[in-house]
């Protein structure tokens, strides 16, 4: 809670890890635990929280191989002395191992600092990556003669993970910028000043991302334009066939009446004669569409 003393939370060393688990068990012997505690109750996305000397946060990390599927959840309490993180998320193992073989000269800011970097260490590449991947959608689209099998599917599975991408980097470019502004007087210049260059790092992040959902619209544009115009082909198709038949369609309506008094019927060669020109109506029809490039 609130009013534990601080140094009850600097007992075992500057940087601490610790389960979920074992800090719901002892959450009341850490400053604000029990905000931390109630935080990690339902972690949907990352901020950080700045409570006097001390800041408390959490993170919900979409991992970049599967955006949409299970995310690393972890929280972090810090004061100037110390900072505990919370949970069992992968980059906690990684940065405990990091910990135990170059951490220990390190200030809190300074680690803190790490990990956030490693956070979106390689996420430049991985935009990079999905980039060329939309690219490779767009090619298909248009070299293809009709729209490619399941290309609206592609596209709104893009679409989910760019809008989750959009709203994390958001998240933590408001991370960023609060560690910078360090209202609690927590880090030392030169570690806010990294907390500066993350958060810019994220709104270059977040810029590449805006650009790909963008780019997502023009492929879906280019989709759209390329059905209308497959279906702007079909309706012309059936156009010429209408038109093409018409004229065999006046000639047997008009001998299908059957007057009696229709000479053509009792003449020998009428049927022939009907024939003849039904075929010459159709190639002259024929050669009139290609002149005028409908064929």
């Amino acid at each position: 809670m609130g009013s534990k003393p601080e140094d009850v939370f600097d007992k075992d060393g500057k940087i601490e890890f610790i389960s979920l688990k074992d800090f719901e068990k002892a959450a009341d012997s850490y400053p604000h635990g029990e905000a931390l505690k109630k935080s990690m109750g339902h972690v949907h996305y990352c901020k950080m929280e700045t409570f006097g000397k001390c800041m408390i946060g959490t993170f919900s990390i979409p991992d970049k191989r599967d955006i949409l599927g299970k995310k690393q959840k972890f929280g972090c309490c810090l004061t100037k002395e110390k900072v505990m993180f919370v949970g069992e998320a992968e980059i906690l193992t990684q940065m405990k191992g990091r910990e135990a073989d170059e951490g220990k000269d390190r200030t809190v800011g300074a680690f803190l600092a790490v990990l956030l970097m490693e956070l979106t260490a390689y996420d430049g590449i991985s935009l990079e990556k999905m980039e060329e991947r939309l690219m490779g959608i767009e090619d298909s689209l248009l070299k293809a003669n009709r729209v490619p099998d399941r290309f609206f599917e592609k596209i709104l599975k893009y679409r989910k993970e760019l809008m989750t991408l959009h709203s994390y980097y958001e998240q933590l470019i408001d991370v960023g910028e609060n560690l910078q502004a360090d209202t609690g007087g927590i880090f030392q210049p030169e570690e806010q000043n990294v907390f500066g260059t993350f958060a810019s790092r994220a709104g270059r992040l977040h810029d590449h991302v805006d650009f790909l959902r963008e780019y997502l619209n023009q492929l879906r544009e280019m989709y759209q334009n390329k059905i209308d115009l497959e279906q702007n082909k079909n309706m012309n198709m059936l156009t010429i066939v209408t038109t093409l038949f018409l004229p065999l369609s006046i000639l047997v309506g008009w001998y299908g009446m059957n007057f009696t008094n229709m000479p053509e019927l009792k003449w020998p060669y009428g049927y022939t004669v009907i024939v003849v020109v039904s075929i010459c109506i159709i190639v002259l029809e024929i050669i009139i569409f290609k002149k005028k490039k409908m064929l």
